[in-house]
C-alpha cells in the first residue's frame, strides 16, 4: 500500500495516498470489510450516531457492522484536503473492521507527536496492529480506556466514548452461549477478535490482551487491563 510509504523528511506516513486510499476502498462490497459473522440491519434497526440526521451515521453491534453514507452533505464539512472525497455520487462504506489511526491520520487529529507512528518508529511490528475489529471504523486506543460493560453492543451508553470499547467485544473465540448486557468489569472477558499486524499477518486477539498490544509509539502496557 503505496500509504505506508514516508515522505521524505517526514515523520509520518503519506496522508494524501492514504486518504484517497482509504475514501476509494474502505467498507466497499467487494473489498472484504464485513465479517462473515455479522449481518447488516435496515436502518430503522442500528445504532444511529447523529440524532439530528438518523439516516448516514451508524455504529455496528456484535452481530453488526458499522455503515456510513458517503454525502456531500454529510462530508460537506470535512477539512480542505480531503473534501473532495465528500463530492462524489452517493455511496455506502460497511464494514466491521476500524484501522489504527495512530499509524494513519493520526497526525491530522492528535497534539501528541511523541505517540504518532511512522514507519521508523515501529519497533515491534508484529504487535502494531493496522486493523482490527471494531464497531466503528476508527480507533485511536490509550492505555486507560477502560473495557465496555455491555459485550454485545460495546459503543451504546453509558459512556464516556473510548476506542478501545468499540473494539473489545467477543464476536470470535470462547464465549458463552447468551452474553448478558452487562459484564463485570472486574472479571477477564470472554472471547476475542482478529486484528491484522504491521508485519502482515492476522490472528484473534483474546479481548483482554487488546491492552497488551503496541497501538502507537509511546505505548506502555498495563499490567492488567483497566478495571481489573
Amino acid at each position: 500500500m503505496a500509504w505506508l510509504q514516508e515522505d521524505a523528511g517526514s515523520p509520518y506516513f503519506d496522508d494524501d495516498a492514504f486518504l484517497q486510499w482509504w475514501w476509494d476502498h474502505h467498507g466497499q462490497p467487494a473489498e472484504g470489510w464485513v465479517c462473515p459473522s455479522t449481518r447488516l440491519e435496515p436502518i430503522s434497526q442500528r445504532y444511529t450516531l447523529d440524532s439530528n440526521d438518523r439516516t448516514w451515521l451508524f455504529l455496528g453491534r456484535i452481530d453488526q457492522p458499522w455503515s456510513e453514507l458517503e454525502t456531500p452533505v454529510h462530508q460537506g464539512d470535512l477539512p480542505e484536503y480531503q473534501r473532495k472525497y465528500g463530492q462524489r455520487p452517493y455511496r455506502w462504506h460497511i464494514g466491521s473492521y476500524a484501522r489504527n489511526e495512530w499509524i494513519t491520520t493520526a497526525p491530522l487529529y492528535a497534539g501528541d507527536d511523541a505517540s504518532i507512528y511512522g514507519e521508523s518508529r515501529i519497533q515491534q511490528p508484529v504487535l502494531t496492529p493496522v486493523f482490527a475489529e471494531s464497531v466503528y471504523f476508527d480507533a485511536l486506543p490509550e492505555t486507560n480506556d477502560p473495557a465496555p460493560i455491555n459485550l454485545t453492543s460495546p459503543g451504546t451508553p453509558p459512556w464516556p466514548w473510548t476506542w478501545m470499547r468499540l473494539m473489545a467485544m467477543p464476536r470470535h473465540g470462547n464465549r458463552p452461549r447468551s452474553l448478558p448486557t452487562k459484564w463485570p468489569m472486574k472479571q477477564p472477558m470472554p472471547g476475542a477478535v482478529n486484528v491484522s499486524f504491521y508485519d502482515g499477518h492476522v490472528e484473534p486477539v483474546k479481548l483482554d490482551k487488546l491492552w497488551q498490544l503496541y497501538w502507537h509509539a509511546g505505548w506502555v502496557a498495563p499490567a492488567k487491563r483497566p478495571g481489573m
